[in-house]
């Protein structure tokens, strides 16, 4: 599993956007998805990374071990 340092930079009633540090690219997080940026994080300017196991990817604020 690879792990990229990101930043929650919207949130909506929908869903919140994160934007990967190194390349910009975004990547918006449904807020009833199994895969939904925890409610106490999700606010802009929160950081953390996005992790891309097998399947979709993860918002968290710490690198899993």
């Amino acid at each position: 599993m690879s792990f990229y340092p990101a930043e929650i930079v919207a949130v909506d009633e929908k869903a919140a956007t994160a934007r990967i540090e190194a390349t910009g690219k975004q990547i918006v997080f449904s807020h009833d998805a199994p895969n939904a940026v925890a409610l106490e994080v999700r606010k802009v300017g929160a950081k953390g990374f996005i992790s891309f196991p097998k399947a979709p990817p993860v918002f968290t604020t710490e690198m899993a071990a």
